[in-house]
């Protein structure tokens, strides 16, 4: 397990290198605010920390951690997100329409006819 002052050295070193490590920083922000490892840091919010020592917008860190999170359940779009140059946006409408296996779908199966969402 990393420490907390390694992950946020890790967490400093892709805010500040611009949109090729945005997956990068989410995986290391969605390690890093698990449990209260941002306490031992001196912040008791994920915002304060986002916008304080990274710099970045509050909300913007928190779906890059949202979708580094995802990504990690949908363990199949785990490699071509690094084998290819994926935008963040685009990987995040994948990560929204595969489910890991054994989840199933929506009751109605909506989801997967398209209906109501954004199209393939």
């Amino acid at each position: 397990m990393e420490s907390v002052v390694d992950l946020d050295a890790m967490a400093v070193r892709a805010a500040r290198g611009g949109g090729a490590l945005e997956l990068e920083l989410g995986e290391v922000l969605a390690r890093l605010f698990e449990g209260n490892r941002l306490m031992d840091l001196g912040y008791s919010q994920q915002t304060d920390y986002l916008r304080e020592r990274l710099g970045i917008a509050a909300r913007t860190g928190l779906g890059w951690a949202s979708l580094a999170r995802g990504l990690a359940t949908r363990l199949h779009l785990g490699s071509p997100a690094r084998a290819v140059t994926a935008t963040v946006a685009g990987l995040g409408v994948a990560a929204r329409r595969t489910r890991p296996s054994g989840l199933g779908g929506h009751r109605d199966g909506a989801e997967a006819r398209g209906v109501g969402g954004s199209r393939p």
